[in-house]
């Protein structure tokens, strides 16, 4: 799960969250880790949006919301890279991640309860099929 922005001075950047080994390494220790919490980091993601079952949707706000909203990725930067949790199982996980985003943007995805990259994957899906009719 991750989220593309682009920032009123045209810089496109993608990011998304993901939980990062004792050793500095992308991944789980072990598979308890994730339960208690683990460090995590914000990585660049664009090679994702070049995949065939990428689902990409494109949502217009106001460059306002823009600035709010790479202004939040840039902090939760930081929070992760000086100790900030990640925990996959709680919050702080990819789709809460990618929410949270898309809620300073004010954009619904109407996910509700637990988010999980499923949820949000098949409500992108339904903004798809509904744009082709």
């Amino acid at each position: 799960m991750r989220c593309t922005t682009k920032s009123p001075n045209g810089i496109i950047e993608t990011n998304g969250l993901w939980p990062v080994k004792k050793n500095g390494e992308l991944g789980f220790d072990n598979i308890f880790e994730p339960s208690i919490g683990m460090k995590g980091k914000l990585r660049d993601d664009s090679y994702y949006l070049q995949q065939e079952n990428s689902v990409i949707v494109k949502f217009d706000i106001s460059k306002e919301k823009a600035v709010k909203t790479q202004e939040y990725i840039h902090m939760e930067k930081n929070l992760l890279e000086n100790g900030k949790p990640y925990s996959l199982l709680r919050h702080n996980q990819c789709a809460s991640f990618a929410c949270d985003v898309a809620n300073i943007a004010e954009v619904d995805l109407q996910v509700q309860g637990y988010k999980t990259p499923r949820k949000i994957e098949e409500y992108l899906k339904d903004i798809l099929k509904e744009s082709e009719n």
